[in-house]
């Protein structure tokens, strides 16, 4: 089954397109990574089908497959690059997500497909758009938290509770309560005093009151040779979190070229610049500012006082019991994402009559993200590493991936005695992938105002990185055949292709489908059944693949090593050459119904997912030195319920 959405974006204030999706297909869960501004979604399409493989959709845009899949790892805790942040929500004219009946994309169809159609002209008229919208983003609800007495108090129980005494307690600076008093000899009390009896709420000294703005426009336009449509965006949004934004500049032109009667070329270009301040939301206390917020003694303050109780400009530096200071680590660090992505594509179509044409696509894309941290001396707690004491750190990560995708494809159409529609295409798709994650990390620069891994101390660099190269080639056939519009089949295949298999598992594996619906109310004995506008059933099996599997695993190969300072290789992984896709094979059950003059439309799904060849971790010796070993050796069943309910109430 599939599910279409037709909104009109132009008004949308959402900032990444995926929560277009949100409420709108039955089946679908849309959870939010996080709150980060354009952290994006984790989608499950009827639920979730696999443990240690990929989890995400295919996304198809303008034709084009979108790689969903993790080749980079995010120096920010938490953090995942999001795809579809890419594209602007008001650029969408469509998007269809295909639930089950997806063996066309063979070994990336098991966990769904979503085709996103952006904007095109339908007609030579000049139209011109305009969008503006402004925003407040209010700080949240404050979590409950103790104040200072009480905090106090609790930390007093806990350190009862490990033998220490009431007098050895109350000596301690943070609890000692005796204001300093100057004498001719110097102070007299706790000198500690005005650092540690405070009462601050370290929620409000990391939220703050937010705003944001977003300008599009778009054009339509051409003749009768050729229509475009062009898109220019620029988003500012703001966090709540204090030095937090999310920015984007987005580009887009797509054009119809009637080059003759019967040859049409299709372009699609898109270009995006956004640069991001992140946080870090991964469990570390010492660099997740919220994490830090909440665990914070509030009777520390944000700033050094002396001992008359005047404040400093100075940031208070990490506590007695080693917290980093939150103020600290959303005002002085630096955590900064940027990314360029580039996605072009020329479609050719040939038709060579009224039942025959043609068409070849050649597309690219190219994205390069980039990372940059840096964490100051003071009001950050850092380790203490092998060797030695640690005062800032500085990170920079830089990824890329370059993806080149072509597909090739007849297609034939015709109509034949009136009560018979037969529609078929078959083709071929190859998509070539290359990925590169590089980073370089380092301490003690010297001074917070030298940022630079290039000014970190040499003891203390490291670097690192993946470079990940994989290809899919899909061979495909589909038949769509319709009878006097009330049955309907359709049978679908595909041989896929994939530098992700074992070596010795077969070159090509096939993907299979079968699906039909009957049409019940165009049936004479349905017309007097007032009931139903419209009624239909339909039933569908099919096998689709997951190869999110990996790049290598299922290849041997080999890692440098020192020993005493010899260089050599080591075995980098255990090897199952009979590695594969994940199959899913999806049974799917479904109704639709119209009723009360179309203004009440009703679908009930039943279906059942069983995976097959799951990839399972299996634990092997320690003589071997690896932990465990992948293979295709598990099964899964995932059967459930969907429907959905779209009323109409007025006629428009």
């Amino acid at each position: 089954s599939w599910s279409p959405i037709k909104d009109n974006n132009i008004l949308s204030t959402a900032i990444t397109s995926d929560e277009a999706l949100q409420g709108k297909v039955s089946g679908l869960n849309l959870i939010h990574r996080s709150g980060a501004l354009g952290a994006g979604s984790n989608i499950y399409i009827r639920g979730l089908n696999t443990m240690n493989a990929g989890i995400q959709p295919l996304y198809i845009v303008d034709g084009m497959p979108y790689e969903n899949s993790i080749y980079s790892t995010s120096l920010l805790g938490n953090y995942f690059s999001n795809p579809l942040a890419s594209i602007d929500i008001k650029d969408i004219e469509s998007i269809t997500v295909l639930k089950d009946g997806t063996s066309q994309y063979g070994a990336k169809g098991a966990n769904g497909v979503v085709l996103i159609r952006t904007l095109k002209a339908r007609e030579p008229e000049t139209k011109i758009n305009f969008h503006l919208h402004t925003g407040v983003n209010f700080t949240p609800t404050e979590l409950p938290l103790l104040g200072a007495q009480d905090h106090k108090l609790l930390v007093s129980d806990v350190l009862q509770s490990t033998g220490m005494s009431g007098a050895d307690i109350m000596a301690l600076p943070y609890m000692n309560e005796d204001k300093p008093v100057l004498q001719p000899w110097g102070y007299e009390g706790n000198v500690d005093y005005y650092r540690y009896n405070h009462n601050t709420n370290w929620q409000k000294e990391i939220y703050n009151l937010s705003y944001n703005q977003d300008y599009y426009l778009n054009v339509f336009g051409g003749d009768e040779v050729a229509v475009y449509a062009l898109a220019l965006g620029y988003l500012n949004q703001q966090g709540i979190l204090k030095n937090t934004d999310f920015q984007r500049f987005n580009t887009r032109f797509n054009a119809e070229v009637n080059l003759t009667k019967k040859l049409t070329l299709n372009a699609n270009m898109s270009f995006v610049f956004s640069n991001k301040s992140l946080v870090d939301e991964g469990p570390s206390y010492n660099r997740n500012p919220i994490y830090a917020a909440l665990i914070k003694a509030p009777f520390m303050a944000t700033h050094v006082y002396n001992q008359v109780g005047a404040v400093s400009p100075v940031i208070e530096d990490v506590d007695v019991f080693n917290n980093s200071n939150p103020y600290s680590l959303v005002n002085t660090s630096n955590r900064t994402n940027s990314m360029f992505r580039f996605v072009g594509n020329f479609e050719g179509k040939y038709q060579f009559n009224s039942h025959l044409n043609a068409n070849a696509m050649i597309g690219v894309n190219f994205n390069k993200e980039r990372e940059k941290l840096y964490f100051p001396s003071r009001g950050v707690y850092f380790e203490t590493l092998a060797m030695g004491p640690v005062d800032n750190v500085s990170q920079h990560r830089v990824d890329r991936i370059f993806s080149i995708f072509t597909e090739g494809a007849l297609n034939y159409n015709k109509t034949f005695n009136i009560d018979h529609k037969l529609d078929v295409r078959t083709g071929v798709r190859y998509q070539m992938n290359k990925a590169e994650d590089d980073w370089g990390k380092t301490a003690n620069t010297g001074s917070d105002n030298f940022k630079s891994i290039s000014y970190g101390d040499a003891l203390y660099r490291q670097v690192g990185g993946q470079i990940g190269n994989w290809n899919w080639l899909n061979i495909f056939a589909t038949v769509d055949y319709g009878f006097r519009d009330k049955y309907f089949l359709n049978l679908t295949s595909a041989a896929d292709a994939s530098s992700r298999y074992g070596s010795d598992t077969a070159p090509f594996i096939l993907y299979p489908s079968a699906s039909a619906a009957w049409l019940m109310s165009g049936e004479e004995f349905m017309k007097d059944a007032d009931l139903f506008d419209m009624l239909k059933l339909r039933v569908g099996y099919g096998l689709s693949g997951n190869d999110e599997i990996g790049n290598y695993t299922g290849v041997q190969y080999y890692v440098p090593q020192s020993l005493l300072g010899n260089y050599g290789l080591v075995r980098g992984n255990l090897v199952d050459k009979k590695l594969k896709p994940e199959t899913a094979q999806k049974l799917n059950f479904g109704i639709d119904a119209a009723l009360l003059n179309e203004r009440l439309n009703v679908s009930v799904d039943l279906y059942q997912h069983n995976i097959q060849d799951m990839i399972i971790r299996i634990p092997v010796p320690r003589e071997t030195g690896f932990p465990y070993y992948l293979t295709p050796a598990g099964k899964m069943k995932n059967t459930g319920v969907a429907s959905s309910l779209k009323p109409r109430i007025t006629q428009s």
